[in-house]
């Protein structure tokens, strides 16, 4: 834990110097334009919503993950939010195994520094702090009508994402991110332990983002 902290406090050290640079590098360029007044230019803050589609591996097996991030940007810097997260594994119906897939989902509060927002090609840093809950069921698709064994976990998901401006109210950003989780013990539909690490790796991410940036 006290990595995390020290982790997320350097990236978000980072990208308030970096933006305070930028705005700086932004003043000096515009400065003959500047009218002086009682008052500084407030900052400028917005906000913005997004639907995120991954693609990992849990349990060595191909896995989708879908969800949403939104939060409160403050001065182009920093985002501050939540996000919430679902995925299922083995889409193989005629693969045995399938009678034990595994579906879940984990979400919490978001850290998102932003480096050089106002460039068209810039990038960001999701964190995702939080906790989930993880099922083995008899059928993926039907969960509710099955039986199945469940875990709760707590979970860190540092990440990065290369951000396309589109236009000023959308952009693209594709990304890779880890997921990290304590030991989790859980046993599949026929009583075998899961791996401890059943959570953790790495997931490719593809984010459309809409708002006022």
């Amino acid at each position: 834990m006290r990595r995390i902290i020290v982790i997320v406090s350097i990236l978000i050290a980072t990208t308030l110097i970096t933006a305070a640079q930028e705005e700086n590098e932004y003043t000096t360029i515009n400065a003959k334009d500047d009218v002086n007044t009682l008052f500084k230019k407030p900052h400028s803050n917005g906000g913005y919503g997004s639907i995120t589609f991954g693609v990992g591996s849990i349990n060595n097996k191909t896995t989708f993950i879908s969800g949403f991030r939104g939060g409160w940007i403050i001065d182009h810097g920093i985002a501050i939010g939540f996000g919430g997260y679902g995925f299922f594994n083995n889409l193989d119906f005629n693969d045995p195994s399938y009678q034990n897939g595994l579906v879940g989902g984990y979400g919490g509060l978001l850290i998102e520094p932003i480096i050089y927002a106002k460039s068209p090609v810039h990038v960001s840093f999701p964190i995702l702090i939080g906790g989930g809950g993880l099922a083995t069921v008899e059928d993926p698709a039907n969960w509710e009508y099955y039986d199945y064994n469940a875990a709760a976990f707590f979970v860190f998901v540092p990440g990065v994402e290369l951000e396309l401006n589109v236009v000023q109210f959308f952009r693209i950003a594709i990304g890779v991110n880890y997921r990290y989780t304590p030991d989790i013990n859980l046993e599949d539909m026929n009583g075998i332990p899961l791996p401890k690490d059943v959570m953790r790796g790495f997931t490719g991410t593809l984010t459309l983002k809409f708002g006022k940036f």
